[in-house]
């Protein structure tokens, strides 16, 4: 009998003790996701009134972002100095130069921090929005749109004039229309995943995961649909820019 006691005991402490530390840790996920995303957002707003690079190759961009401006052409002359060739695709300097044209400030560098800012946390919200379309329930935006601006090795990356934010904001919005499983959002799908393709060649994740996703799941329509809207919007926009 003592033992008996011995171990209901031990099992009330176990108890007990998984209970407070059910509640204590969200609590500490809670301030920690907190801390970081206060990290974050407390560099930012120190980076954006800088009247010089808030990370590399600021400079460099904005040269090719204020040539545009200028002459209206987006890849210079390699055999006029500077010889050294842009380094993104199109629509990365026609979006960044919008600011300087429309409303131009004393820091060139504001308006296109801006558009890349913007970019950053509209990041976080698709983000927040794909896992919330996965996990129905209502804390998952919160916990989404936390921990997504709480990731402190991106710290010095948000403010830099890249193409990087923008092109995977295209490519959350195309994974997101993609669960929405119907002919028009897989047929904007198809366009976004197009899109993030004129900010950097490179960004074929949503196209691939987007056929990919639809193959296996059969539905050969959409993924004609899909196809098809997201090689226009690529070929069709390069095949504009390649005329300028």
């Amino acid at each position: 009998m003592a033992s008996l006691g011995r171990l209901r005991r031990l099992a009330e402490r176990r108890l007990s003790t998984r209970h407070w530390t059910g509640g204590v840790a969200p609590f500490a996920i809670l301030l920690f996701a907190l801390s970081a995303a206060s990290l974050n957002f407390g560099e930012q707003m120190a980076k954006f009134p800088l009247l010089g690079d808030a990370g590399y190759p600021d400079s460099y961009i904005l040269f090719d972002i204020q040539h545009f401006q200028r002459t209206g052409v987006i890849y210079r002359d390699l055999s006029q100095p500077p010889s050294l060739p842009s380094l993104y695709s199109p629509m990365l300097y026609v979006l960044l130069a919008l600011p300087g044209l429309l409303l131009p400030t004393e820091n060139p560098f504001v308006g296109p921090r801006v558009i890349v800012f913007a970019a950053y946390l509209l990041c976080v919200v698709v983000t927040a929005s794909i896992a919330h379309a996965i996990i129905p329930l209502r804390s998952t935006w919160l916990w989404g749109i936390l921990l997504g601006s709480s990731i402190t090795c991106m710290i010095f990356w948000i403010l830099q004039l890249r193409s990087d934010f923008l092109g995977i904001l295209f490519e959350l919005l195309a994974i997101r229309l993609l669960l929405r499983r119907s002919r028009w959002a897989t047929l904007i799908a198809g366009v976004c995943a197009g899109l993030a393709l004129q900010f950097k060649i490179t960004m074929i994740a949503a196209l691939a995961a987007g056929i990919l996703w639809l193959f296996l799941k059969g539905n050969w329509h959409l993924l004609l649909l899909f196809v098809l809207a997201g090689v226009t919007t690529f070929g069709g926009l390069y095949l504009f820019f390649s005329f300028r």
